[in-house]
């Protein structure tokens, strides 16, 4: 039982280094990351039609 509460605390200590890392990491960055970011959406591949005037 000792051996599985060790774990369970090192778990507990490994994941809240883990959040707290990737928190900071987000903070610090500039710009910060958005996947709003990586989505190009799909270009047409035909030229645009132009107006004639």
């Amino acid at each position: 039982m000792e051996k599985r509460k060790e774990t369970t605390q090192k778990m507990e200590a490994v994941t809240k280094k883990l959040i707290r890392h990737s928190f900071l990491e987000s903070v610090e960055k500039w710009p910060p990351e958005c996947i709003g970011f990586f989505y190009q959406p799909h270009r047409p591949e035909k030229p645009m039609p132009q107006d004639k005037k």
